[in-house]
């Protein structure tokens, strides 16, 4: 390998490095004061619009905000917020992959009680006055063609295996298989919302009847 590649390689490797050290390992969490729950609702949907995600289903009543798959080409798409950090960017640039954001509200945990279930934690029955935390998490989901055969030669030598027994229609589909989490731009997510939470910041529309509303769907165009 000459001097040349061995300094692109190089160069390439540290931002991998980097991120790999400076990883997190558990869903980050946020959280609000009482009686804070509508502002931040209301917060948490502003941030996931900022971050280019379509609005999926929007449950207040649940606790609950999930996005449609959001996909991006990583470090060739920057204007894209998708890939949080170098070693994202690099693999969305290869890899045919989406994104799904979840925020979910809870009550605040007692202390000691904390098993690790982040995501998993049941909301209260009232989420409306005490204080609570929002967690955030974001799957990763990876677009892949079945049958297909990569050539041992080159990567881009390729082929497609077809089930002739199989009914035509399924024929050339792409199918998502959920491959893990992306903790990077869950934090990013996290820390935009804390910003928004921060006194001094605008405070969200009040809610007039002092009730949560009905679960719904919501879907952007």
């Amino acid at each position: 390998m000459s001097g040349r590649s061995r300094l692109r390689v190089s160069l390439w490797s540290v931002p991998l490095a980097l991120a790999a050290c400076a990883a997190p390992t558990t869903p980050p969490v946020v959280p609000y004061d009482a009686g804070a729950f509508s502002r931040t609702f209301d917060a948490a949907k502003d941030v996931l619009r900022e971050m280019q995600f379509d609005l999926d289903r929007v449950d207040a009543r649940a606790g609950v905000i999930t996005t449609h798959p959001a996909s991006s080409a990583g470090i060739a798409t920057p204007w894209i917020p998708h890939a949080a950090d170098s070693a994202a960017g690099l693999e969305n640039l290869f890899e045919r992959q989406r994104r799904v954001a979840r925020v979910t509200f809870r009550a605040t945990p007692e202390p000691g009680s904390n098993d690790g279930s982040f995501a998993e934690a049941a909301p209260p029955a009232d989420l409306l006055q005490p204080p609570g935390e929002v967690v955030v998490t974001v799957q990763i989901e990876r677009m892949y063609r079945p049958g297909r055969r990569v050539d041992a030669t080159s990567v881009r030598l390729q082929s497609f295996a077809f089930d002739p027994r199989a009914d035509q229609s399924s024929a050339g589909r792409v199918e998502a298989r959920s491959v893990g989490e992306d903790l990077s731009l869950a934090g990013v997510i996290a820390r935009k919302l804390a910003e928004r939470l921060r006194p001094g910041s605008p405070p969200g529309a009040p809610n007039p009847n002092g009730k949560l509303p009905e679960a719904r769907s919501e879907r952007l165009p």
